[in-house]
């Protein structure tokens, strides 16, 4: 190899080095865990839950494909799995280690622009949410099993800068309304309420290097008075209720650029 050989190959090495971390979100597959902080929250102050080892799994992954009527695309699957052990508090009393598990789907659309040195990887597309409350074993304090499951559009994008050859800056901005909403409590012979009014919020900052993804998250719903139903001669609806979720996730890459 002569000199001018080299000093080519270099160059071209140099640039596919400097490319590797221009996009938030990569093909292949990305499995991450994450730990935190949970609390659930009715209004007028009816009810509480709340818990400080919020521990779950998360995975996603990405691949082009040729989506009816838009061609290819970069489409994007994730899923996440949840449990937490809270406090549950209401105006009959407190009660510990009622547990909470939520699991998670979603379906996205993903694209790219490029804006100087930052890379936006807008997205959207379709989500569900299942949370679980099991409360059986505080009857003493007005619990009971509620399980809620969400329909939701997300909307946002990812943002990725580099920092050096090694390491990008990257971020997550989320608004994601809900579409329909369905709340099953376990009072008497069971209550079903409807909910067609809320959003979801969802927040990420962090960095990445060599494949793996590392920083704070904070995720937010905001859900609106359900509908009032009956059970047998008893009738209700599901409060303004606001969840929050706050702590540190990490995300490692499997496949393609990192």
């Amino acid at each position: 190899m002569n000199l001018k050989t080299f000093a080519l190959t270099l160059l071209a090495t140099t640039a596919s080095a400097q490319t590797l971390n221009t996009n938030a979100l990569l093909e292949g597959l990305d499995i991450g865990a994450r730990a935190g902080y949970y609390r659930y929250s009715e209004n007028p102050n009816f009810m509480e839950l709340e818990g400080v080892s919020n521990i779950g799994v998360d995975a996603a992954y990405q691949t082009m494909a040729n989506v009816p009527f838009l061609g290819q695309q970069a489409v994007r699957i994730e899923g996440r799995l949840s449990r937490s052990q809270d406090g549950y508090s209401s105006a009959s009393g407190f009660t510990n280690g009622n547990e909470s598990t939520v699991a998670e789907v979603r379906t996205l659309l993903v694209g790219r622009y490029d804006v100087g040195s930052l890379t936006l990887n807008p997205y959207w597309g379709y989500g569900y949410r299942y949370l679980k409350n099991d409360l059986q074993d505080t009857a003493t304090a007005l619990g009971y099993e509620r399980t809620s499951q969400y329909h939701y559009l997300p909307l946002g994008t990812w943002l990725a800068m580099p920092v050096t050859n090694k390491v990008s800056a990257i971020g997550q901005v989320e608004y994601a309304p809900l579409i329909y909403g369905r709340q099953h409590s376990a009072i008497n012979s069971g209550l079903d309420n409807t909910q067609t009014s809320g959003h979801h919020i969802r927040l990420f900052g962090g960095a990445r290097y060599a494949g793996l993804t590392v920083g704070p998250y904070a995720e937010f719903w905001r859900v609106d008075d359900s509908d009032t139903s009956c059970a047998s001669s008893f009738c209700g609806y599901e409060p303004k209720n606001f969840t929050r979720e706050v702590g540190v996730k990490a995300t490692y890459h499997f496949g393609g650029a990192r």
